[in-house]
């Protein structure tokens, strides 16, 4: 496969000093994307798994997957946090060879285990100190509770983990795949990463936001896309995403959600790009939403 990696995109102002993430990858001129031919191949988008290995492999079971015959797999972030079993999830999506986008609660782990890994920091502490990281929009304590998940990675595991993009890009098929979601007015070049890990919505005055506003921005990208405003550089017309677990399922015209609320009692959620089909799993509930989100 023909593989680019872009390490400058995006507004990286108030980057971590422990985020070392691939801000994005494209996936170019494989066949695989391609309908030509007798070939029958799927291509799968799943939304936030938040460590819940079993229904996790109770999905991938139901849609029958198989790597070796053509099968591929793109996890939309949130691999890990809230569930019963984040390493696990870690584990077994670098199994099935999945690919993957870095998600919120992917990224406060990463930087997590990075600082404490570089600053040759026990695992074990106990603080409520807040990591060095610079000027960042969102500042870690190390009494978080991601802190767990770290105390259970491998360096293996973290190195699976980080090789999740922020943005994932296919233009054969005119797609990005992130977490949250990206910002029709502003070029790839110039999204905020934070952003594209955690938006929800837009405010009045055009910015995107973690927040909830009564403008989404999804909806947002759909009319811009169809107006033909889009900033982000062609080809890319449709987003795939995670993230919004309130909402559900939001498929629109450019816009794909797949995020519905496995974690908080909802369902795992797969939909195959080339049929639109989607497969379904019932989930148990392991977590209640937070007050805000």
């Amino acid at each position: 496969m023909d593989v680019s990696i872009y390490p400058d995109i995006g507004d990286n102002s108030q980057r971590s000093k422990y985020d070392h993430s691939i801000p994005m990858i494209t996936f170019n001129n494989d066949p695989f994307f391609e309908s030509k031919g007798n070939r029958v191949r799927r291509l799968f988008a799943i939304g936030d798994v938040h460590g819940t290995i079993d229904e996790f492999n109770a999905l991938i079971s139901s849609i029958n997957y198989n790597h070796k015959k053509g099968d591929r797999l793109i996890l939309l972030g949130d691999l890990v946090n809230k569930g019963p079993d984040s390493v696990g999830i870690i584990r077994r999506a670098k199994q099935l060879k999945a690919w993957c986008v870095r998600g919120n609660h992917d990224d406060i782990t990463l930087r997590m285990y990075a600082y404490l890994k570089e600053n040759n920091i026990p695992f074990s502490i106990e603080s409520n100190a807040t990591i060095p990281e610079g000027p960042v929009v969102d500042p870690i304590k190390l009494s978080d509770d991601h802190i767990q998940i770290v105390r259970n990675m491998t360096e293996e595991d973290y190195l699976f983990l980080n090789s999740c993009p922020t943005i994932l890009g296919i233009p054969s098929l005119n797609s990005l795949f992130v977490h949250a979601g990206v910002d029709p007015r502003k070029p790839l070049e110039n999204q905020v990463p934070y952003l594209v890990k955690n938006m929800r919505s837009i405010l009045p005055d055009g910015t995107p936001t973690s927040n909830r506003t009564n403008i989404n921005w999804a909806n947002e990208w759909n009319q811009f896309e169809e107006a033909g405003d889009l900033a982000v550089e062609k080809p890319y017309t449709d987003v795939y995403y995670g993230h919004d677990s309130r909402l559900g399922l939001q498929l629109k015209s450019h816009t794909f959600g797949l995020d519905t609320a496995c974690v908080f009692g909802g369902q795992l959620t797969a939909l195959e790009l080339k049929t639109r089909n989607i497969n379904q799993v019932v989930c148990k509930k392991y977590a209640d939403y937070a007050a805000g989100t």
